[in-house]
């Protein structure tokens, strides 16, 4: 009886989460998506590599300035690949460019929402608190926080939205397995580093999330 309690407990602010950005989402598809600024040159990167016109993913074929008869492959620098590996597999299958790219918000949305509430459950939040975080989270869908990703993709902050939560669990769970000694010192090592590995990758993903990395691996 515990036990089902206790899955019910989890269970409704997850269901509560998918429902409402669910609902939002869906909404957003009586108008197109629209995918502007920042974003904009990585998902074009995406349709070219996916029609055969880069040769290497996050890569623009623009004309060569010093001959106009040629095209010329520059490797997007300025802003981090991650966005580019992770809206194309959606485009890859055939997808319309709009269509992939608000499906795979959706699915990165739904991943960090839950994600979060993971962490609200591993900190023992009371369940009052969880369900006002689950009626809050999908807010930020159509909020600055986010730049407003079911209205339009501007910029990749929500790729690290979907990763970050999973990656402070994992911190909290480290930490409470150190503090009851529940690991040899080797353990402890193994894991401390195979997870300051992934802080320090998801650098490729978006750049700004060094400085959550750091904070979370230094706690």
């Amino acid at each position: 009886m515990i036990l089902s309690a206790l899955r019910r407990s989890r269970l409704i602010p997850d269901c509560i989460v998918l429902f409402l950005v669910t609902l939002i989402f869906s909404l957003r598809t009586i108008y197109p998506y629209v995918i502007s600024s920042d974003a904009a040159y990585s998902l074009k990167a995406v349709q070219q590599w996916v029609r055969g016109i880069s040769p290497i993913l996050n890569t623009l074929t623009l004309v060569d300035p010093n001959n106009l008869a040629q095209d010329a492959q520059a490797w997007i620098a300025w802003w981090s690949p991650g966005m580019a590996f992770v809206f194309t597999p959606l485009a890859a299958i055939g997808l319309p460019l709009g269509q992939a790219a608000l499906l795979t918000v959706y699915l990165l949305f739904i991943t960090g929402s839950l994600g979060w509430l993971r962490v609200a459950e591993k900190v023992n939040a009371e369940f009052p608190v969880k369900i006002a975080i689950a009626v809050t989270l999908p807010l930020l869908a159509i909020g600055d926080a986010t730049r407003y990703v079911a209205y339009g993709l501007m910029v990749g902050e929500i790729v690290a939205y979907a990763v970050t939560s999973w990656l402070f669990l994992t911190c909290l769970d480290l930490s409470a397995r150190l503090l009851e000694n529940r690991l040899t010192f080797w353990a402890a090592l193994f894991r401390f580093g195979l997870l300051s590995f992934c802080w320090g990758s998801i650098y490729w993903l978006k750049y700004s999330t060094i400085a959550i990395g750091s904070i979370s691996v230094l706690r």
